[in-house]
């Protein structure tokens, strides 16, 4: 043959079809279709098209064949549907194959130049497509020399390239399935005659060689076509799918969000692409047609330029062996795989000596032909019930190749799938869909669909292994940028080795005789370069929202299997730094926490991201709870743990009712509860003519007294208040006492008393604002109870008020009729003393914070000048001390002589005794005032011998005194030997105590006395975290008794369980190790075996209050600062409460720790639920570590908490209560269809009778067999009442979409018109400096504006783009950063000119700026020049540097310019 290439003009014109002759054709046997081949016989009936567009379908002999090169052209300029006059059903039984062999014209091989009709027959032949004329010559093409068949078969492609010739005609009737019937079966037609097996695989070899110099004509052609049309051949579109965010200016500054292309990439994919306007282009399309339509600054990334060839032969390929085999399938169907995997290139280089690289660019296929598998019923026929017209399901018919392949991103390689097209043949539908189409996977039977390896997106796909692996990485903590670097080291890695083994062949064949006679090799393309190997890798926003799509496309699985979780002991805990890592939007945090509920097992059971950590934002979420319980049957409630016990009590038995089950609550006072009098009476005043006829009574008594004489009356108010918004309504109710009758009347009223003030000025009370029941408490002895819940309620406004608010009100104005009584009922009661009281008087000391009393006595009978040295002033009198009730207060250095703080229990050994008071300290008692009867017991000492490790434990019901504690809990506390003092030393120790702290620990003391009730009472439900409790004490880390303090606390609260302790002891004894050394060194070894109960409310007062007497007053040996100062004493008195109440002591009957198994040396092993560190140990920091660098959005955020969710329990949770890891996948949408299928195939399987169930799948409690959870997690709607509240309307898909809002996710998820977000855009700052600066405005005022009212303005000028609605919260958070704004600009103002002068003198002087050297970046245009002189002995100074200067350069030569590599050198 000759290597002359024919010219375009010289190609022969297709052979025009053949005539059909008059009459009836033969061997039609009187059928009407019959021995028409596939060919229509007569006027073609009218079939509908598969688009509403007018389609022209290609002529019967055209060269534009579905699958060729010139598919895609034919199919833009014709429309849609491909061969719409041949429609037919598809399946194996029901489709037609025509039997029919297209015939080559024969061409000469001796003419002079090989016809495109000849080069086109050639590359059939080595198809396996051999013409029976042709078939004799192969054995002689198979003997030739490996150089020569390979440098004909190169000039072969090289012909057909320049004549650009189109491949062999076929219309849809060579694609099995496509019929000119709907319902006949496919025929076989006869195979190619000497088309042998063997035969075939030889040809298969030179078929990939022959694609390989066809791949590399066709990108050489490209490249000089792009060079040629001023396109740069160097610039690859791979390299775009590595680009991370887009730097422009405008997308930096907000004005746009994220390119279209990139955003659209990971939508779904659409049932047919080729209709949709964005389609795939191909790499040797201009770069203006690429862009067109896209709206977008970058292209979108584009397939390689040789593969629209490569893919057509391909399809040719494949139509061909669906042709000749006897299945009608393709060869790869044949042997069992859906691949189409080129041979290694190892095989294929055996004959050759010019080997060419792209034997190693050879892509894989994935052939996804289901309608040779079954037929497809059409998806949207089916989901409209529609029929055909027979009344069975419509089914849909083959319309041709796709375009393009769909290319799929695997773990180290790119894959393209080779799929069809079906179009509805029904005239209602008419849709079209492609094989890979999300509709068609879902009507394919599922053993079929399940065999699709891929998750499409819109333009691109990822294998499912690499699916796999992304959510994997995700929830390790593997973010977006390092998951798509650890790809593309993949892809990289596995290009690199196909370069190594592609040099390695170049090097052995050097050394052949025939590389002297061969051209030279060409290069190994880059990895990105479209030309050549065509790496690519998507960009990390498009994996990140193909993760967003997996898990809310699975969110109801995920959320169904935490809904159906059980809850017996729940902990509930939020956290603030979650927010501040993971959520953000612009720099600015979304939400202010995350609230998270664990159950006994770790399981996360709830799990929200609030804006604010107010109550009514997070408790929705849990009013859900008890109803899934009792849903799915599980058992209520039984205890909550949560760090703030004080503040979520009321809040949580709101929500949980089973919280308050018989539960005795602990007062909130030891005293006597206040009560009204049998003889009063309580009236309610409901009619005007009952309240006038009262005030009449009371105006008559108020005008028959005297004018210096008055009435007394007390009186008190109630109002409703909302819990969940906090709205104040106005004065709902008036109680007021006259004549031991109290009335309650809804009038208003003007002036009062204060009692506060009264109670001041008698020197009761420091503070004229103290609380009414703080008041009763010190005046009157008394408790008064305040009950939040009829105390802070809507039901004040009742018209008919329930009687336990009756009583309230009642008590509260009897209340503040019993205080006015006692203090005006005597002047001198309780009164300060002064110089006018007189000598004898019963006064009382009291504490510098008058809180508490120190000590009784009586006024001296004289008063001298001086006592014991120290002057007797005005303001210092002498008092005989009959009683101490504090001994370690210390009495004021200044009026002592040795002019030290001393405690008053050292200055005298017994009372009665003399003592020098201030005056300010001393009032005067009341008759009712009288030293207790019960003292404290002293405390024990710091030295006293413990009792043995053999006593048994006593029981802490059998104790004799509340303020005692037996030897055996003073055992417990391990903390006496870490301090190391022996009996030498305590004078020295007692002299290092800090005064001060001593009369803080002696008021702390009394503060709160004790109780003692049985230990079978629960008096909460709802308990604090023993570890924050422990936090609570704010210590230097540096002080040397915060180490010893912590164990002593730690002791005081957590008491072991003498068996476990007992059995742990003997296995350490044999060890030859203490108790005491394990407690130290390996304390998580012991308390896993040992189990440890915190005693009841009483017993555990007194243990901490002994810890804290003991430990607070001590001195820092270096420092000299005690323990504790007044902000911790303070905050004892606050822990001492809520131990009293019964907030940490463990509820009896209620299991805390679970059965884990035993170890080696057989000892049970336990697993504690109390308290709340699983929420913030184990789930809020693993999240913190994991997702902390991600800066995720609020929608990524969301799914990667819900994932992370779903792990965490199933993996968590397996463990806790099996005791064994958890085996299987965290698919769970899988793990339900697993279960589904072995409950329906179950009667296939013989019974397992004996045999433990395999927990895989038997265990698994399949969520999809339940109704679905109507539970939230993640983000919260917006309540309808706080929408309209503050003026928001409701989301709008129409208005999102028509008004291009940002945020839309976010707006979705809290159901409102636009996102709520705080203050964070310019518009939004100035829209509030606009509001804070108006005359009359919302801050115009002396206080701080209604916020409410505020944000419903605020809400009117929300637009979705620049400014976004806020809550009150917002606001007030953003006022504090305006205030500091404006202080900011309002100093800087005063000093305007020092702050003008100084910023002119920084600024630089015009042209004294040096130039800034910049080294130019390797690769790019700039051009780098290195030049050396030569000196005598002819040796090279290579130098470097700017450009050599003139002179030096008539010096030099150049010797080398590197126009690729665009570097210059100089000689």
């Amino acid at each position: 043959m000759s290597n002359a290439a024919v010219p375009p003009s010289a190609e022969p014109a297709p052979p025009q079809p053949v005539k059909r002759g008059r009459g009836r054709p033969r061997g039609s046997k009187n059928k009407p279709d019959a021995g028409t081949k596939g060919r229509p016989v007569g006027r073609p009936r009218k079939k509908p098209l598969p688009s509403a567009e007018p389609t022209v379908a290609p002529p019967r002999h055209s060269a534009k064949e579905p699958g060729t090169s010139e598919f895609t052209q034919s199919c833009r300029a014709a429309g849609h549907s491909i061969n719409t006059g041949t429609p037919c059903d598809i399946g194996p039984n029901t489709a037609r194959h025509e039997q029919r062999h297209e015939s080559t014209a024969s061409v000469s091989q001796q003419q002079a130049s090989i016809s495109p009709r000849a080069l086109e027959t050639r590359l059939r032949e080595l198809q396996g497509h051999t013409s029976p004329d042709k078939e004799n010559q192969g054995q002689a093409h198979r003997s030739e020399d490996a150089s020569t068949e390979h440098a004909t078969l190169e000039q072969t492609e090289q012909s057909l390239n320049s004549t650009g010739c189109a491949h062999t005609e076929s219309t849809s009737a060579d694609v099995p399935g496509i019929t000119t019937d709907d319902c006949q079966g496919p025929s076989t037609p006869p195979p190619t005659p000497g088309a042998t097996p063997s035969a075939r695989a030889s040809r298969k070899h030179d078929y990939e060689a022959a694609r390989a110099s066809a791949i590399l004509a066709h990108a050489e052609q490209a490249r000089a076509g792009g060079e040629a049309t001023g396109h740069d051949a160097g610039m690859t579109r791979g390299q775009e799918g590595a680009e991370e965010e887009d730097d422009s200016l405008d997308f930096v500054l907000g004005h746009v969000e994220f390119p279209a292309d990139i955003y659209e990439d990971a939508r779904p994919p659409a049932d047919d692409d080729e209709i949709e306007e964005d389609e795939p282009r191909f790499g040797n399309e201009p770069e203006s047609v690429r862009n067109a339509g896209s709206g977008c600054a970058k292209p979108r990334p584009t397939l390689p330029y040789w593969l629209k060839h490569d893919y057509a032969e391909t399809c040719e390929r494949l139509r061909a062996e669906m042709q000749e085999n006897p299945s009608r399938r393709p060869a790869c169907y044949d042997s069992g795989r859906f691949t189409l995997s080129p041979r290694h290139p190892l095989f294929v280089s055996e004959r050759l000596v010019q080997i060419n690289p792209a034997l190693f660019y050879l892509p894989e296929y994935f052939v996804w032909l289901p309608h040779l598998f079954h037929r497809i019923p059409c998806p949207g026929c089916r989901q409209s019930e529609r029929r055909d017209r027979n009344s069975s399901p419509v089914m849909l018919r083959c319309s041709g190749w796709p375009r393009a392949p769909r290319r799929v991103v695997d773990m180290d390689r790119n894959t393209y799938i080779i799929g069809y097209r079906y179009y509805c043949g029904h005239p209602d539908c008419r849709k079209t869909y492609q094989s890979w189409s999300p509709a068609i996977l879902a009507v394919l039977p599922p053993p079929l669909a399940s065999s699709f390896p891929f998750h499409l997106t819109y333009r691109n796909g990822l294998s499912d292994q690499l699916l796999a692996l992304l959510r994997s990485s995700f929830q390790r903590g593997v973010g977006p940028s390092p998951f798509v670097e650890m790809i593309r080291s993949f892809h990289i890695r596995r290009y690199e080795q196909l370069h190594v083994q592609y040099l390695e062949m170049i090097k052995t064949r050097l050394h052949l005789v025939a590389s002297r006679f061969t051209a030279l090799f060409t290069e190994f393309s880059d990895w990105d370069d479209l030309y050549g190997y065509a790496g690519y890798i998507p960009t990390e926003r498009f994996f990140r929202n193909v993760y967003d799509n997996l898990i809310e496309a699975h969110a109801h699985e995920i959320d169904q299997y935490s809904a159906m979780l059980p809850a017996t002991i729940i902990c509930a805990d939020h956290s603030h730094k979650v927010p501040k890592h993971l959520v953000k939007v612009e720099g600015e945090e979304v939400f202010s926490a995350m609230h998270t509920v664990v159950n006994e097992y770790g399981e996360c059971r709830a799990m929200t991201l609030t804006p604010t950590k107010a109550h009514n934002q997070f408790m929705p979420l849990l009013a859900r709870i008890p109803h899934s319980l009792r849903y799915f049957g599980h058992s209520d409630i039984q205890l909550v743990f949560t760090d703030n016990v004080r503040a979520d009590k009321p809040e949580l038995e709101r929500v949980f009712p089973s919280l308050l089950q018989d539960v005795e609550p602990v007062p909130s006072s030891s005293l006597t509860p206040l009560k009204i009098p049998s003889s009063w009476s309580v009236v309610q005043l409901r009619t005007t003519f009952q309240v006038n006829g009262r005030m009449n009574n009371i105006m008559d008594d108020l005008a028959a007294l005297p004018e210096t004489s008055s009435l007394p009356l007390a009186m008190d108010m109630e109002w409703s208040v909302d819990r969940e918004s906090g709205v104040f309504g106005l004065v709902a109710l008036i109680s007021i006492v006259y004549q031991q009758a109290i009335y309650l009347i809804p009038l208003p009223f003007v002036g009062a008393l204060e009692l506060g003030a009264l109670a001041k000025e008698r020197g009761i009370v420091e503070r004229a604002n103290t609380s009414l029941s703080d008041l009763v408490a010190h005046v009157l002895h008394r408790y008064l109870p305040k009950d939040d819940s009829i105390r802070v309620s809507s039901g004040w406004d009742n018209n008919e008020l329930s009687q336990v608010h009756v009583d309230y009100a009642a008590l509260d104005v009897y209340a503040a009729w019993a205080l006015h009584d006692m203090l005006t009922s005597s002047t001198s009661v309780g009164s300060p003393v002064t110089d006018m009281t007189l000598s004898g008087t019963r006064v009382k000391l009291l504490s510098r914070d008058r809180n508490s009393i120190v000590a009784y006595g009586v006024l001296a009978p004289d008063r001298p000048s001086s006592f014991q040295g120290v002057n007797v002033t005005k303001t210092r009198a002498v008092i005989n001390v009959t009683d101490v009730l504090q001994g370690g207060y210390l009495i004021r250095k200044e009026l002592l002589a040795t002019k030290e703080d001393v405690p008053i229990s050292r200055i005298a050994g017994a009372c009665p005794f003399q003592l020098l008071c201030a005056v300010r300290d001393l009032v005067t008692c009341t008759p009712g005032d009288a030293p207790p009867q019960t003292q404290v017991s002293p405390l024990p000492s710091l030295h006293e011998p413990l009792s043995s490790r053999g006593t048994p434990t006593a029981d802490p019901d059998e104790i004799p005194g509340a303020a005692e504690l037996s030897t055996d809990d003073m055992d417990m506390l391990d903390w006496h030997n870490s301090l190391r003092v022996d009996n030498s030393e305590a004078s020295e120790l007692d002299a290092v105590t800090d005064s001060a702290s001593c009369a803080h620990a002696t008021a702390l003391f009394n503060a709160v006395p004790p109780l003692s009730y049985q230990e079978s009472e629960i008096r909460s439900r709802v308990l604090g975290d023993i570890w924050h409790l422990m936090d609570q004490f704010k210590i230097s880390v540096h002080h040397g008794f915060r180490r010893p303090f912590a164990r002593a606390l730690r002791d005081a609260l957590l008491l072991p369980d003498p068996a476990d302790q007992a059995a742990v002891e003997r296995v350490l004894e044999s060890r030859g190790v203490s108790w005491r050394q394990m407690v130290l060194t390996k304390p998580d070894w012991v308390w896993r075996r040992v189990r440890r109960f915190v005693p009841k409310p009483d017993v555990l007062h007194q243990r901490i209050k002994h810890v804290l007497l003991t430990y607070g007053p001590f001195k820092d040996a270096t420092t000299g600062q005690p323990l504790f100062n007044d902000a911790s004493w303070q905050k004892a008195v606050n822990v001492l409460e809520n131990v009293r109440a019964g907030y940490y002591s463990d509820p009896p009957g209620i299991q805390l720790y679970m059965v884990c198994g035993k170890d080696r040396e057989g000892l049970t092993l336990y697993r504690c639920v109390r308290g709340t560190n699983n929420v913030e140990g184990g789930i809020h920091q693993n999240v913190i570590r994991r997702f902390g660098s991600f800066n995720a959005s609020p929608r990524f955020a969301v799914n990667l908490l819900r994932d992370y969710r779903l792990c965490h329990n199933l993996k968590v949770g397996t463990l806790n209560r099996t005791g064994m890891p958890y085996r299987g996948s965290y698919d769970i949408w899988m793990r339900n269809r697993l279960a589904s299928l072995r409950d329906q195939t179950a009667e296939a399987f013989p019974l397992r009778v004996g045999l433990i169930p395999r927990r895989s799948v038997d265990a698994w409690v399949n969520g999809d067999d339940y109704t679905r959870t109507d539970e939230v997690f993640g983000l919260l709607p917006v309540p309808e009442t706080t929408r309209q509240k503050l003026g928001m309307l409701a989301f709008h898909s129409d208005f999102a979409r028509r008004e291009k809002i940002r945020h839309r996710y976010l707006a979705h998820q809290q159901q409102t018109r636009v996102a709520i977000l705080p203050v964070h855009t310019p518009e939004e700052r100035a829209l509030y400096r606009m509001l804070a600066k108006q005359p009359a405005g919302y801050f115009a005022g002396p206080r701080q504006p209604n916020w409410v009212s505020l944000a419903t303005e605020w809400s009117k000028y929300a637009d979705g783009v620049h400014i976004f609605y806020k809550l009150p919260e917002h606001l007030k958070n953003y006022y504090k950063t305006w205030v500091e704004n404006r202080n900011e600009e309002n100093s800087v103002e005063q000093y305007r000119a020092a702050y003008e002068r100084l910023k002119s003198l920084l600024a630089p002087r015009a042209g004294a700026m040096p130039t800034i050297l910049t080294r130019p970046q390797q690769g790019s245009s700039a051009r780098t020049v290195i030049y050396g002189n030569v000196d005598d002995s002819a040796a090279i100074d290579i130098t470097g540097g700017s450009l050599p200067t003139p002179s030096d350069r008539e010096k030099v030569v150049p010797i080398c310019t590197g126009s690729s590599a665009e570097h210059t050198f100089w000689l």
